[in-house]
């Protein structure tokens, strides 16, 4: 099932032929068009699977598994060679819709179509790229770029002080309000709505990726409310919600801690937290 629109309300892709949106109820009328979204080959040939892949299993005929590097929600990511292109190495998420209720196939539908949709279109040092994406019966597969590195909430766990160093912060701090500007400044404004230590990847040398677009969203300026409220107005919605938590990811690799105790820091605590 491939959205033909996602929800102007929360953001859920929506089928073919919706009346109004299975996640909250929102008319499908005042929907966006999801543009620019190609439908996926399906691969008649390829066998769905049933649980993990295995080590060496050739996937559409091309990808030889190498292991499972992560997982969570609808997805598994594995690291895989692709044969045809060298045996280079890529990312695969497999997204499994066996067993999905109607609601979990709207949300699995919405991660994988927003993140065909915008990593295919955006090329940034700092973002993942898309080299191809496929279906078979029970499954999807987005293909991306592998990242040789760890979240940065898993640089954060090894450390021994807990926390990184001046000029670590420094340096991700920076190239973090590069990729956002970059997303930011495009025709129509990405905004990531998902900033966090688990969707931040790092290499050995600092150098950041962005990743999980799976509820990004373009923002609308005829909305005065377009993401979840952070307190007051003026720090919700469009770049208030970046730029706050951009500052308070700074915060936390810097003291190892959400943030500094005391009175001036606990309303940014509390806005953090949710």
């Amino acid at each position: 099932m491939i959205a033909s629109s996602f929800c102007n309300e929360c953001g859920a892709a929506l089928p073919a032929h919706a009346a109004v949106c299975v996640v909250c109820g929102y008319p499908v009328d005042a929907s966006l068009p999801a543009a620019g979204l190609v439908k996926a080959p399906f691969l008649p040939s390829q066998n769905a699977t049933i649980g993990t892949l295995p080590r060496n299993f050739l996937l559409a005929q091309r990808y030889r598994i190498i292991g499972l590097i992560g997982q969570g929600g609808f997805a598994h990511v594995y690291k895989a060679k692709d044969t045809a292109h060298r045996n280079r190495l890529v990312a695969i998420k497999q997204i499994s819709l066996r067993g999905l209720s109607a609601r979990e196939m709207i949300e699995a539908t919405d991660t994988y179509n927003r993140e065909i949709m915008y990593l295919s279109q955006l090329r940034h040092k700092s973002l993942p790229r898309i080299y191809a994406h496929f279906t078979d019966a029970d499954h999807w597969y987005i293909v991306m770029e592998y990242i040789r590195g760890e979240t940065l909430e898993d640089r954060l766990n090894s450390t021994p002080e807990g926390h990184l160093s001046v000029r670590q912060v420094l340096v991700i701090g920076h190239s973090l309000c590069k990729v956002l500007n970059y997303l930011h400044d495009q025709k129509q404004s990405i905004i990531f709505r998902d900033l966090k230590p688990a969707n931040i990847m790092i290499t050995r040398k600092d150098r950041i990726y962005l990743i999980d677009f799976g509820i990004a969203r373009h923002y609308r300026p005829q909305q005065r409310k377009d993401t979840t409220p952070l307190g007051s107005p003026g720090l919700s919605g469009f770049w208030g919600a970046c730029l706050l938590s951009a500052s308070l990811l700074v915060c936390t690799w810097g003291s190892g801690g959400c943030c500094a105790s005391g009175p001036r820091n606990d309303r940014l605590n509390s806005l953090y937290r949710g």
